[in-house]
């Protein structure tokens, strides 16, 4: 605890500096020291939390496995030092430094992923990692080795075969037909999952021209994704191509084949060309024109069958409104023979037999049966009495 005072002119009658208003300059001191103490209190931070993971212990040659380090501390603005680093033996590839923000803590992350490539028990010497906080001195993070047991894949496994998962995507953005004196694009798109880069697999070897089809040079593009649990590595093949022959190309079909980890075996994966038929321009106008006359029968086929049933329905309409505004025999037997007409029906059809015919189309109509006896023994009845 800090007292802070003042100096009174008669504590010491001959000082004059106290005289003229020395007290307060020493009570400014002391405030000053003071606010020091303080702001070196706030500024002192706790010793950092290191923790080091890995993801697998137990990998086959040429396995993926994620090392992470996560240094927590309470310094928002702390940040860690390392060096690229690759080891013998290993292909290692660095992630960018991540700050997962907290309240009151910071986590920084750093991750590699490494590949051994020698069986047996494999040790893995991290870089000298520096930690440097906003204010103090910078320490350095002592890391253990990081031990690996390494399987020896199968003496039938290429050294060049990919340990992870493959997957091919076929990329076609041009319709069923081409033109045989245009150039056409095809894409395959390798994808591989938890896969060393240098091991993904070629494709060139196996897209050669043949005799329907001239290949020409082909365009290979990488792109790396990194992901929480590793990379995924994407290699997209533009194979441009012309075609030399009308009818069906033969594309060819691509084969991959890769270690699966997780089974212990040899998979194969593979993609079917897109089904493509090469016509040369004259040609292809003269189908163009044949689907079109086609096309346009069709539509005027269509339409006109729109049109009669939509004539037929308004007569239909109008006939059963004529036979519900019947009020005698004849207005009644009318609005049967028009009805009749647009159902195709015969027009001399007796009362019994209409009625039926309603039954099969319309269904049950009360109503209108005891409507029609009505009027037909008012009819007859009139018909007697003359």
């Amino acid at each position: 605890m800090v007292v802070l005072y003042s100096l009174k002119e008669h504590d010491y009658p001959n000082n004059k500096i106290v005289k003229k208003g020395g007290g307060w300059v020493i009570l400014l001191f002391w405030l000053l020291f003071g606010l020091s103490l303080q702001a070196n209190a706030r500024t002192r931070q706790s010793k950092p939390e290191v923790s080091l993971k890995q993801s697998a212990q137990h990998v086959w040659q040429r396995q993926q496995v994620l090392i992470t380090l996560e240094v927590l501390t309470d310094d928002p603005f702390s940040r860690l030092e390392v060096e690229k680093f690759q080891q013998k033996g290993f292909s290692i590839r660095a992630f960018p430094l991540k700050r997962v923000e907290a309240k009151t803590t910071t986590r920084l992350i750093l991750k590699w992923l490494v590949f051994p490539f020698m069986a047996g028990k494999q040790v893995l010497k991290l870089p000298e990692i520096v930690y440097r906080p906003n204010r103090g001195r910078k320490q350095k993070l002592s890391l253990d080795d990081i031990a690996i047991q390494v399987r020896q894949l199968p003496i039938y496994i290429p050294p060049t075969m990919a340990v992870g998962k493959i997957q091919l995507k076929s990329i076609w953005e041009n319709t069923w037909f081409i033109n045989t004196q245009e150039l056409t694009e095809w894409q395959i798109q390798v994808i591989g999952t938890n896969v060393a880069q240098q091991t993904m697999p070629p494709l060139k070897r196996q897209i050669l021209s043949n005799k329907s089809l001239k290949i020409f040079p082909i365009q290979a593009t990488s792109k790396v994704l990194q992901t929480e649990s590793g990379i995924i590595n994407q290699r997209t093949y533009k194979i441009p191509f012309k075609a030399l022959e009308n009818g069906k190309l033969n594309l060819p079909v691509v084969e991959v084949q890769y270690f699966e980890p997780e089974s212990g075996k040899l998979q194969n994966t593979r993609i079917k060309p897109p089904f493509v038929i090469a016509l040369n321009q004259g040609l292809f106008w003269f189908l163009f024109l044949i689907a079109a006359l086609i096309a346009l029968f069709v539509f005027i086929k269509l339409l006109l069958l729109l049109i009669n049933f939509w004539v037929k329905y308004y007569r239909e309409k109008q006939a059963i409104k004529l036979l519900d505004k019947a009020k005698n025999y004849s207005q009644l037997r009318s609005a049967v023979i028009q009805l009749s007409v647009v159902e195709d029906w015969s027009d001399n059809l007796s009362l019994p037999r209409f009625l039926k015919l309603w039954e099969k189309k319309f269904g049950k109509a009360p109503r209108l049966e005891e409507k029609l006896e009505k009027l037909q023994r008012q009819y007859f009845s009139g018909e007697k009495r003359r």
